[in-house]
């Protein structure tokens, strides 16, 4: 059985995509992902808190680095 990622693996690798789709120039507006690894980004969200209002997070509920996150069954992280 393959040991489950840890949400810093997934947040790194979305971070990847989106930087190599935007140095090779395709625009990207979202990233889906399963809804087991949202549930391990939000959960580590929610082990960081919360930033003092103004500030700028990479990371929300909804979106990750600029991304709209988008949830579907059994979809591998990748960025569009």
């Amino acid at each position: 059985m393959e040991a489950e990622p840890r949400a810093e693996e997934l947040i790194l690798d979305v971070y990847r995509q989106r930087s190599e789709a935007l140095t090779a120039g395709r625009p990207v507006s979202r990233v889906i992902m399963s809804r087991r690894h949202y549930e391990l980004i939000q959960s580590y969200r929610a082990r960081l808190g919360e930033m003092a209002e103004g500030g700028v997070d990479y990371l929300d509920r909804y979106r990750l680095f600029d991304l709209d996150i988008c949830v579907e069954r059994e979809a591998e992280i990748s960025v569009e």
